[in-house]
């Protein structure tokens, strides 16, 4: 039995050693990869903080883009709404002068009749002055730039005047 005890105590011994191994073997093993997952994940790590580093310098880019177009839009907004408000005194004004001056073209009117009565006078007396004096119809009609036809209606007329007031 001494020599089945020394057996049996050697065949334990071996079979510790193995057991041992092989626990040893699985946490290299495992060690190994955890250390490569590590790795992966310190990559992976270093590579968002450079990717979140990129994305932080392009966002302020387009940041300064921005506020530059926005601070250009809200000058061409107040330029618009400044020549908004010059446009309506410009219609203002025009609907003022438009008044004015119908205002003023019916005071012409009014006043048109007793301006040309009054040249029409005028130019008659002239007429008749320049009759007397000898002129034809063509040279009177020339002298007071107006129609023949006119001269000599004129004069017709005022002949006749002249004999009723003879009788």
């Amino acid at each position: 039995m001494g020599a089945n005890n020394i057996n049996l105590n050697y065949f334990l011994i071996i079979l510790q050693l193995v057991i041992i191994t092989y626990f040893f073997y699985i946490a290299f093993y495992k060690i190994r990869d955890i250390e490569s997952k590590r790795l992966k994940i310190k990559e992976t790590q270093e590579e968002f903080y450079n990717f979140m580093e990129i994305s932080r310098e392009i966002i302020d880019e387009y940041s300064s883009v921005f506020d530059l177009l926005i601070k250009d839009l809200e000058a061409k907004i107040e330029k618009a709404e400044v020549l908004a408000i010059n446009f309506r005194d410009i219609e203002d004004k025009f609907t003022f002068y438009q008044q004015r001056i119908k205002l003023y073209e019916d005071s012409q009117l009014e006043n048109k009749g007793d301006y040309d009565s009054k040249l029409k006078k005028k130019d008659y007396k002239r007429v008749a002055e320049l009759a007397e004096e000898g002129l034809g119809i063509t040279e009177i009609a020339k002298q007071l730039n107006i129609g023949k036809g006119e001269v000599s209606l004129f004069l017709n007329l005022n002949r006749r005047d002249k004999n009723n007031n003879l009788y």
